[in-house]
């Protein structure tokens, strides 16, 4: 990185500045009432969040990231029991890292990071010719959102593709003489979009 290193400075600067005022919120944490289970939560939620963020990577690439997973989990109730005594900051701390755990949950299952790509290589890869002016006569998707325009260029035609996620889609192309048919989705380990012709 050589020079490059001195461009996280500003950066790490803040964060330490930063140090002093956390640490007169953790001295209140000490203090063993029902806000310092607030002060807390905020540590815990974060693991929580990071654990189910480990687990859908470690879904899709076993066993990744399956260690973290564990020390997420674990760390969470042993901060809870041990750095409290009296119940009402571990019911506390308890609740709303469990609140947060659940809305993230739901927010990462129902949200996927959007793509888009432009492709002008499908056509002259399936030896295919368009006639006249193209269009997508058909478009169809397992779940989530997505979207495919044909668009005329100098170089021929260019498909633009977008969605979400890893689902599937299915779209037909069609000329003045010929029904093409195609799926495409999102490969996350080589970040592109895969499309193949159907027959």
């Amino acid at each position: 990185m050589a020079w490059a290193l001195f461009g996280y400075y500003p950066y790490w600067f803040k964060v330490t500045l930063l140090t002093f005022p956390a640490a007169f919120i953790g001295w209140y944490m000490k203090k063993d009432k029902w806000y310092s289970g607030v002060i807390l939560s905020a540590m815990t939620s974060l693991l929580a969040a990071t654990g189910i963020g480990y687990i859908f990577n470690t879904i899709e690439h076993f066993p990744n990231h399956l260690v973290s997973i564990i020390y997420c989990f674990i760390t969470i109730p042993i901060f809870i029991i041990f750095i409290f005594k009296d119940k009402k900051p571990r019911i506390t701390a308890s609740v709303i890292t469990i609140v947060v755990a659940i809305i993230y949950l739901f927010m990462a299952i129902n949200s996927t990071a959007p793509y888009e790509i432009r492709n002008n290589t499908v056509f002259s890869e399936n030896d295919i010719t368009l006639v006249g002016e193209p269009y997508v006569s058909y478009w169809s998707s397992e779940s989530g959102k997505g979207s495919v325009e044909i668009i005329p260029s100098d170089e021929g035609y260019i498909l633009k593709i977008s969605g979400t996620g890893t689902n599937k889609y299915r779209f037909d192309i069609s000329d003045e003489e010929n029904e093409y048919h195609f799926e495409y989705y999102f490969d996350k380990d080589n970040n592109t979009v895969v499309i193949n012709r159907l027959p």
